[in-house]
């Protein structure tokens, strides 16, 4: 077993710890998607009634206008009502797991690991988990944020996958435990679920490792030591649950190291090339919003069909992680506007993913050190490099 694997993993019995491992491991399927230059500019007018709220980083910041019946309750009475809860979800047979987990970002690898294992069945289900060293206002934030999260129109419709997923606290907060619950999928959800999963070609973990490799050399030449990580599923709970273990991961390496992990999925198969873009996107929306409870990290993000100008520009949480719009240039940087509108190859990568890393600014960063790959190639070798990587992948379909 890895040894950056955090010990809550141990605690989680019922859960399959081989599951986790499997989807951390470099053998998931892939297929680059089109690199179609098309700019999609209705992303702005989608992405309107989008909420913009954000996951705040401690319970003093939040406010509410309706006092807590909960604050009438002595702390003994509160200690009792929440034993009796545990033991109302254990006689309706739902497993009340421990996590030992005392800091937020093992908090949500934990969160988002068991709702990935929920969203591989189509039936529903329920699961119980006690944080007892997380404190109860943190628990509320994740609970605000993810209703939030669904009730946002243009992550519902790019990753359905969340819709039928609730978390809801063990008796509004009175104990430091969250229900997660799943939904039954209809008939034609889990058709198209299934036709999502079954899609995408499989591909040599090695060469799937090798191209982001190729990709990162391409790129940013002077910008360390990056890991690379595959994640091996298609779904969004999958995702970000390799998200936050990588997270932890990261979190276990010397500082000094400045060492970056890119976590890499596989890329949309279904739909235009638009609703792909848009799907990528709002993967990385789901990211920043989570990741704003943790400000020790920060987001880079690539994939195979990049274009800032379709990503939402209104929103904080929709610009973190990306390049400035193509009509802002490039910050600190002297280049002729030809090669700012180049700018979308430095974030061409043959999969999509979410490079992390603990440096402030990581981005500009990022795009900076990639600044001699603008000044020193033309777009015919731009683009013949990005063809060279998506073969790497391909090479075993």
């Amino acid at each position: 077993m890895p040894d950056f694997v955090p010990k809550w993993l141990y605690v989680l019995s019922l859960l399959s710890i081989e599951w986790l491992l499997n989807h951390c491991e470099a053998f998931a399927p892939v297929k680059v998607a089109s690199s179609s230059p098309i700019r999609y500019q209705a992303a702005n007018e989608r992405f309107a009634s989008s909420s913009s709220s954000v996951l705040l980083h401690s319970a003093s910041e939040s406010s509410t206008t309706e006092p807590d019946p909960l604050d009438e309750l002595s702390e003994e009475r509160k200690a009792n009502l929440f034993q009796f809860l545990l033991r109302d979800l254990e006689v309706e047979q739902v497993p009340v797991l421990g996590v030992d987990a005392a800091e937020t970002h093992i908090f949500q690898a934990a969160l988002w690991t068991t709702m990935a294992e929920l969203s591989e069945n189509n039936v529903a289900d329920k699961v119980c988990l006690v944080f007892e060293s997380i404190p109860v206002d943190t628990l509320k934030l994740f609970v605000q944020e993810f209703d939030a999260i669904k009730s946002d129109s243009f992550l519902m419709e790019n990753v359905p996958e969340l819709k039928r997923i609730n978390t809801t606290l063990v008796g509004r907060g009175v104990g430091p435990a969250i229900v997660l619950a799943t939904s039954n999928r209809t008939k034609t959800d889990a058709d198209v679920y299934q036709s999502i999963k079954q899609s995408a070609p499989t591909v040599d973990g090695t060469q799937w490792m090798r191209a982001m490799e190729s990709f990162a050399t391409r790129t940013s030449p002077g910008s360390g030591t990056i890991l690379n990580r595959i994640i091996g599923s298609t779904d969004v709970c999958d995702i970000l649950s390799g998200y936050w273990t990588s997270v932890c991961e990261l979190l276990t390496l010397p500082e000094e190291e400045k060492v970056a992990i890119a976590v890499s999925y596989p890329p949309s198969m279904e739909g235009l090339d638009n609703e792909r873009h848009d799907r990528y996107v709002s993967v990385s929306i789901l990211m920043n919003r989570m990741a704003s409870l943790f400000s020790d990290i920060s987001n880079i993000y690539v994939f195979p069909t990049y274009d800032r100008d379709a990503i939402p520009r209104n929103n904080k949480m929709a610009s973190l992680g990306h390049l400035p719009p193509s009509d802002q240039g490039y910050s600190g940087e002297l280049l002729d506007d030809e090669k700012v509108k180049l700018q979308n190859y430095l974030r061409r990568s043959p999969l999509p993913s979410v490079i992390i890393t603990r440096e402030k600014n990581a981005a500009e960063v990022f795009d900076k050190d990639a600044v001699s790959v603008l000044q020193s190639n033309t777009q015919e070798e731009l683009e013949e490099a990005i063809k060279m990587e998506a073969e790497i992948i391909s090479a075993f379909e």
